[in-house]
């Protein structure tokens, strides 16, 4: 099973794990694995309709579109990687999005984008996690978190990212009122 560490351990149950990956099937989705949704933005906009907690399970070796994540606060979703695709940044948009609610990145990997941050996170009802992910080749910068979003980021790389891939911007990036320090974890 999907073990979530970040929700006290427990196994996915089927009903909340929906699949992601540009193959065969995903012209007609289901959310299963062999019928999984061809983008995490078409998967999300299903998430947006219950309260419950989703996972998404990124599939095959693709590269996968960039997308946002605005979901009510206290809704939670889990975004696993499998060590296949990248998210890549497709729209001039951050690769990932947090707008509002709970994101948790595990494995995820988001790279080469050519206009924004790799990973943003912004507004004081966005809470992003990020574990064991990596954030490289973003020409806006690596990540940032603004507007009071509360984060932790363990085990996870974020490296050449920036236009000199050594400025201010190539890691993380705390903008704008200061965030709690109980609400930011850097490891």
């Amino acid at each position: 099973g999907i073990c979530l560490d970040h929700l006290g351990g427990r196994c996915a149950v089927p009903n909340e794990v929906i699949y992601v990956g540009l193959q065969a099937g995903c012209d007609v989705p289901t959310g299963r694995k062999d019928k999984p949704y061809c983008s995490p933005a078409d998967a999300i906009v299903e998430v947006a309709k219950t309260t419950a907690h989703k996972v998404l399970v990124l599939t095959g070796t693709t590269k996968l579109a960039s997308f946002d994540v605005d979901l009510p606060a206290e809704q939670s979703l889990t975004v696993i990687g499998t060590g296949g695709p990248d998210i890549v940044d497709g729209r001039g948009k951050p690769g990932v999005q947090l707008l509002s609610g709970n994101l948790f990145l595990r494995g995820v990997s988001i790279k080469d984008g050519l206009v924004s941050v790799g990973v943003s996170a912004n507004g004081p009802n966005a809470k992003l996690w990020m574990s064991r992910s990596v954030v490289q080749g973003n020409l806006g910068g690596g990540v940032r978190i603004a507007n009071k979003a509360k984060f932790t980021i363990t085990d996870s790389r974020i490296v050449e990212n920036g236009k000199d891939q050594v400025s201010l911007t190539s890691g993380v990036r705390v903008e704008g009122d200061p965030v709690a320090k109980a609400d930011r974890v850097l490891r």
